[in-house]
């Protein structure tokens, strides 16, 4: 699973600047991240990939986020979807 969600990143680094480049209108704009304690971030990646892929915008906050930082997140970027893994 490691290895295809590193395999995943890697092809997602090469057709993002194809996938901006096309001009595609944005569906939307989604704040990500692993909520404060949870260390494991490969399920939120692969998310993250597949929303970006989709079309969505898509703010990364990582791995063991606070609630601040959240509530930060969505005040700079105003999103239309908040999607955060509990423990």
């Amino acid at each position: 699973m490691l290895i295809s969600a590193r395999a995943m990143q890697t092809a997602m680094r090469l057709l993002r600047p194809r996938l901006t480049s096309a001009n595609i209108q944005s569906l939307g704009k989604v704040v990500v991240g692993t909520v404060a304690g949870d260390l494991h971030d490969i399920g939120k990646n692969l998310v993250a990939m597949m929303l970006e892929g989709s079309g969505f915008e898509v703010v990364d906050l990582g791995a063991d986020v606070t609630p601040q930082k959240f509530v930060d997140a969505v005040k700079q970027h105003a999103p239309q979807v908040i999607a955060c893994r509990p423990c």
